[in-house]
């Protein structure tokens, strides 16, 4: 209930941005919010309870007693079953927290318990029928009223004072018009009552600002330690996107003698899932590889090490063979993911002199444009294999395509954060793509609206250039 309340307390307090406040001070409004809170929390459960209470009572009244207090009886618990009900429309939560509506609650539950039990009371004094036990019982019951009065004064002191005088004042009036013997003695009874009670109220409400403060103090260590926490987080996480960028950097251009390749990445979080890389074989040939981890973050930021060790480990041998490095990487990936699976979509791309060959492991399809002067020309190269991860059984067939002889040709290999669902099946929208790369270069892929990571390599015959950054 108390967290409930530091929560709700904490959402009505609103400061102006341009207001300079010190801390102690915004501590104190809190602690007041609080205070209000739990009040009126209160005021709505003793208005639940005593709307019920008095109805009942103003039944039971109408229908057993004495007829010199019946009319008085059921009028007065009538109109303190109608102020409770008041009470919860005026104190409903989505009016917000209002120490105006709490004061004019207490104030007018006064005048009805204070005023009307001292109608009961005349009234009853002028009946001869009524005896002592009926009179102990009234005096009882007003007596036990000024609890309530002086209660209140937990969150608004001055109600309290105000209604424990009025408690008090209108016994000796209604004793002296009733002749009641040892007046002063009655009123010293209640005036104790009432000034213990008035006591009691602000121990209470000196302990319950004290708790206040110590949970908005704990609230705040926590919400410190939590900032810290993620400021920390975050800082390890930028240290790893560093890492992560110079382990697997590639050279924005790569040239051979027959072709030009310019590779953009776009990460779309501070770390990411998608990978590239590029080399150039002693015999010219080139070779291109992309892939797309499942998921974001640090568990595909993890995956797309152990894919750069590997690729890292083939720079090493003086011949590469595709096939064998992809069924490696497969065989990576379902080890590691003994307990978890990881898996990736893959792409690699050998380019030479006449022929291109497409290994496709559940990627997203080669464009190849066979001349670039004709847009009309471009098609998608779609290659048969699995996604990378799953089985061992791993075949792939690759697509080896011949490369236009005499004209400009421009081959794009991508991930789905460039080639979306809409781009691979527009034509339309692939060329406006390859032009906007054309005219742009990173700005292009950097616009694109896909909140994913981006790659896109781009292969273009020798005499061909386009805009790298």
């Amino acid at each position: 209930m108390k967290e409930c309340i530091i929560q709700a307390s904490s959402n009505s307090v609103t400061m102006a941005p341009s207001l300079e406040v010190k801390p102690q001070e915004v501590t104190n409004a809190l602690v007041e919010q609080w205070v209000l809170q739990d009040r009126v929390d209160s005021r709505r459960l003793m208005s639940k309870v005593g709307g019920i209470a008095a109805a009942i009572a103003a039944t039971a009244l109408f229908l057993l007693a004495p007829e010199s207090v019946k009319i008085p009886g059921f009028v007065v618990f009538t109109l303190v079953a109608l102020v409770d009900g008041l009470s919860l429309i005026a104190l409903r939560e989505q009016s917000g927290l209002s120490k105006r509506r709490l004061g004019l609650v207490a104030v007018t539950e006064q005048c009805v318990f204070t005023f009307g039990l001292a109608w009961i009371m005349v009234a009853g004094a002028s009946d001869p029928s009524l005896g002592v036990s009926h009179r102990i019982i009234g005096w009882v019951l007003y007596t036990a009223i000024g609890a309530l009065v002086c209660d209140t004064s937990r969150s608004l002191p001055w109600v309290g004072m105000v209604g424990a005088i009025a408690h008090v004042g209108v016994a000796l009036v209604v004793w002296h018009i009733a002749r009641h013997d040892e007046v002063i003695s009655l009123a010293l009874t209640i005036f104790f009552t009432d000034g213990n009670i008035l006591v009691s109220s602000y121990r209470r409400l000196q302990n319950l600002r004290i708790l206040a403060r110590l949970n908005i103090e704990k609230a705040g260590l926590s919400e410190l330690n939590e900032r810290l926490q993620r400021e920390a987080l975050e800082t390890e996480l930028e240290v790893a996107s560093r890492i992560q960028t110079s382990l697997t950097a590639e050279p924005a251009t790569l040239s051979s003698g027959h072709s030009t390749v310019i590779c953009f990445h776009e990460p779309f979080g501070i770390l990411g899932g998608d990978w590239m890389a590029t080399r150039r074989l002693r015999n010219g040939t080139i070779v291109i590889a992309v892939a797309d981890v499942s998921g974001k973050g640090i568990p595909a930021a993890m995956v797309v090490q152990s894919i750069q060790a590997l690729w890292a480990y083939a720079l090493n041998e003086p011949e590469f063979s595709a096939e064998s490095w992809i069924t490696a990487v497969n065989n990576v990936l379902i080890t590691l993911g003994a307990k978890e699976p990881h898996t990736l979509t893959m792409g690699l791309l050998t380019v030479d002199q006449h022929f291109l060959t497409y290994y496709c492991a559940g990627h997203v399809p080669l464009v190849l444009i066979r001349n670039s002067d004709q847009p009309e020309s471009a098609e998608m190269l779609q290659g048969s294999g699995g996604i990378l991860g799953l089985s061992k059984n791993l075949v792939i067939q690759p697509t080896v395509v011949s490369l236009p002889v005499g004209v400009p040709y421009t081959i794009l290999l991508g991930t789905d954060g460039v080639f979306d669902w809409h781009t691979r099946r527009s034509r339309k929208a692939l060329l406006k793509l390859l032009a906007q790369v054309q005219r742009d270069g990173r700005e292009a892929i950097v616009r694109l609206p896909t909140a994913d990571d981006k790659i896109l390599v781009v292969i273009r015959s020798q005499k061909q250039q386009v805009k790298a950054a």
